[in-house]
């Protein structure tokens, strides 16, 4: 049985990049630290620049996150972002952010899954490792539950259920992702599902 540390034990990661399924993917580790770590300051330092701030807005009412804060990938990059992302090499990092210079951890989350994917990929079998898995391994961490986490408000949520029936009509709604947005590495598609676009004319003829 682990015990509380002695002082709050501040934990910052580090998600420069945007893709907002692989921030609800990586929120299990967010768990994992608290479970690990009871009494911890969990900080997530992202980007408010991509797809206008809808990052902090999906981990705005997380419960195992308890600050959000601004950190470009172009002010500042850590040593794993610059040295496997080449656009990353010229960010001067004058300015330290405060929450890396005043915390206990950082745990950069920002290009692990790419770097794993691709070395996965020059293997036989190609990728095999499920990306929250890299995440929980990257923290250290082995949460009690991988599922990802969004705390919607309630006028969110009725809000969303309105739209739903004014734009979706009656019966069972069914959402297919027809492609990932980044899943291409070394020109072959990683994370896509070959099946999608038969699966999705399949669907009428079965009555959905």
């Amino acid at each position: 049985m682990r015990t509380p540390f002695s002082k709050p034990y501040r934990i910052t990661c580090i998600r420069g990049l945007g893709g907002i399924g692989d921030l609800l993917m990586l929120t299990p580790v967010f768990l994992g630290l608290k479970e690990k770590y009871p009494g911890c300051q969990v900080t997530v330092a992202t980007t408010w620049e991509y797809q206008s701030g809808a990052l902090p807005q999906l981990l705005r009412n997380n419960p195992h996150v308890d600050q959000i804060v601004r950190v470009e990938p172009m002010e500042f990059a850590t040593g794993q972002m610059k040295h496997a992302r080449w656009e990353f090499r010229g960010v001067p990092n004058e300015h330290i952010p405060d929450c890396v210079r005043s915390t206990d951890l950082v745990i950069e989350l920002s290009v692990i899954c790419a770097m794993t994917e691709s070395q996965e990929m020059a293997s036989p079998g190609g990728v095999r490792t499920h990306r929250t898995d890299i995440w929980c391994k990257a923290a250290g961490v082995e949460p009690s539950s991988k599922l990802p986490m969004l705390r919607l408000t309630k006028d969110e949520l009725t809000w969303g259920r309105q739209w739903c029936d004014d734009n979706l009509g009656d019966g069972l709604r069914i959402g297919l992702p027809l492609k990932t947005m980044s899943g291409t590495v070394i020109g072959k598609d990683m994370r896509g599902w070959p099946y999608t676009d038969l699966f999705a004319r399949a669907l009428p003829r079965a009555g959905y």
